[in-house]
């Protein structure tokens, strides 16, 4: 298309056009809060709500993936319902902004409401109806406030160098103030205070945060008087365009990386490195830290190599790096590889932005309209599909390994003779925090040729400590003279029985799940990712909007802006 028929184009719309306000330094800060809104609660959602509702209130993990899959389905209507009335909105506050500003505060109280259950723990079928029910209430504002917040960005930053810019700031902002909030203080928070004064306090930043992303918004008003198509031929449009489907499937498979990487986390921690629940802040912080960090120096490799060249980097080098967490339980290793792998993933966190603005010029340039909502409403629909594909098969896996809601750490302790035992006869202490634990005897002992007892600490034992069970002599007596211990489960044990009045059993890594829990869960952390990031290579192999191609379609953007600003300037001189 040549320069001269988009100015036709664009001198045949019937609209007033205006130039935007400059996205000055403070304006992108505010808009940018929004995003961080965003981020901080979705990511808790997203990361810990299985975790919580399968390890915290006792719902079956099969349960909880299944419905959380089938919640996914919700969003065919919800998203592109909610892209539709935003691109036909006009008020007098804006399109966007009248949405965010209005729902900003419900969708802060239904996020709280997520993790206020009214139902006592193991309450399996009422804790699953509700999680169901508020998860659905939940989304669908939060997916509202964020298809606006999203649909912005093409409007507020035009040109390849300021999107660039606009999103690393944006993204930046977002996962230092969104993301590695709720991801990496989550765990110190509701094992300090518990999950309902996590929920209160990450609602009320979150509302605070969107209310003042609006500072930071001025939107074109003539945008929300320009003539729409009805719904089926904006459908018809939409889902025609083939840069549209290359970019759906870009976009689901970034989303599932993170989605696989959060969710399996918590559980990685507890069930492989044997770390406390305050100890996985460290590793999300460098995973996300890093992430968020680097998009400083990924805006740089975008403006110089183009959006898909950087993305197809950062995708090699995170699948390469995804590799040695298959092999590796050191915590120190670990660590290291998560903070080159988030330094990696850094260049797709830019990708969403700036395809997105990108697929948005192409269909301007064809159709001469800008249909930001419904493209993100449509976006919107399968962004929801990753952590569910991911619930999906976290909840399947553990469930076909015997993944146990309501165990309870316990030891088995096998003694080669038969034994009396009396009173609090054993303590447990466990290392580095000191800390003693009764230990009491919750079943009979097995007749037979040894004494097997089953002892459960009160309260519940620490997982990842290194802990030594003193069993008292003198209220344990056998057949001899030595009391004889010929096997401890499911640990392996350091056995000393020649200390004064106690026999000193010390154990490690001890875990109440069956080895293959443990197994799986690091099989999921290495390779869910990398799948996903070998079909978003395989995308951008294919994704159209680069090189030339891309550079005549902004050119020709370009000359529909000046052509709409020169009309809109003619429009003001002949007015009296």
């Amino acid at each position: 298309m040549s320069d001269h028929g988009v100015t036709d184009i664009a001198e045949n719309m019937v609209q007033e056009y205006y130039t935007p306000a400059r996205m000055t330094f403070w304006r992108t800060v505010f808009y940018s809060l929004g995003n961080a809104a965003g981020l901080l609660t979705y990511w808790t959602f997203n990361t810990y709500v299985q975790y919580f509702y399968t390890d915290v209130k006792g719902v079956p993990p099969e349960w909880v993936g299944i419905g959380w899959f089938a919640f996914s389905f919700w969003n065919a209507v919800n998203d592109p319902v909610a892209g539709w009335l935003s691109d036909r909105t006009s008020t007098r506050w804006g399109r966007r902004r009248f949405f965010i500003g209005v729902l900003a505060i419900p969708t802060s109280i239904a996020f709280v409401l997520v993790w206020l259950p009214p139902f006592e723990d193991g309450n399996t079928i009422a804790l699953l109806v509700y999680f169901l029910v508020i998860i659905s209430f939940y989304d669908m504002l939060q997916s509202i406030v964020t298809l606006n917040m999203d649909a912005l960005f093409p409007e507020l930053y035009q040109e390849t160098e300021k999107r660039a810019g606009g999103s690393s700031a944006r993204q930046l902002i977002g996962f230092i103030m969104g993301t590695a909030l709720a991801v990496a203080f989550t765990p110190t928070i509701y094992g300090e205070w518990g999950w309902g004064a996590l929920a209160v306090l990450w609602g009320i930043l979150a509302a605070i945060f969107n209310l003042a992303s609006l500072i930071g918004i001025q939107e074109n008003p003539a945008f929300a008087e320009q003539e729409m198509p009805s719904w089926r031929e904006q459908i018809r449009i939409v889902f025609s365009n083939r840069t549209f489907l290359i970019v759906i499937g870009i976009n689901f498979t970034m989303r599932f990386i993170l989605a696989a990487l959060l969710a399996v986390l918590p559980f990685y921690g507890k069930y492989v490195l044997r770390i406390k629940e305050a100890d996985l802040t460290p590793l999300l912080i460098a995973l996300l830290g890093t992430s968020g960090i680097s998009v400083i120096v990924w805006q740089y490799i975008v403006k110089r190599k183009g959006t898909r060249a950087a993305m197809l980097m950062s995708m090699v080098i995170a699948a390469t790096l995804a590799v040695p967490l298959l092999f590796t339980t050191d915590i120190r290793i670990v660590r290291i590889i998560l903070v080159f792998l988030g330094g990696a993933i850094g260049g797709t966190i830019l990708g969403p932005d700036m395809i997105f603005a990108e697929l948005i010029d192409e269909d301007y340039v064809s159709t001469g309209q800008r249909r930001e909502g419904m493209y993100r409403g449509i976006l919107g629909f399968v962004f929801r599909f990753p952590p569910g594909v991911v619930g999906l098969i976290l909840g399947i896996g553990l469930a076909l390994v015997s993944y146990d809601t309501n165990a309870d750490a316990s030891w088995r302790i096998t003694f080669a003779e038969s034994v009396n035992v009396s009173g609090e006869w054993a303590t447990l202490v466990c290392e580095p925090t000191g800390e003693q634990y009764s230990v009491l005897d919750d079943t009979l002992p097995v007749k037979g040729e040894s004494q097997i007892y089953e002892l459960t600490p009160d309260p519940k034992m620490p997982t990842g400590d290194t802990c030594t069970l003193m069993i008292n002599r003198s209220l344990v007596s056998g057949e001899s003279e030595s009391v004889v211990i010929s096997k401890v489960e499911p640990s392996d044990a350091v056995i000393d029985i020649a200390t004064d009045g106690n026999i000193e059993v010390t154990l490690s890594d001890v875990d109440a799940q069956p080895a293959a829990v443990s197994q799986i869960i690091r099989i999921f952390l290495a390779v869910l990712p990398l799948i996903g990031l070998l079909l978003g290579i395989a995308l951008l192999v294919i994704y159209p909007l680069h090189g030339d191609y891309l550079r005549d379609i902004q050119q020709q953007v370009g000359a529909l802006r000046r052509a709409a600003e020169g009309k809109a300037k003619n429009d003001d001189r002949v007015q009296p």
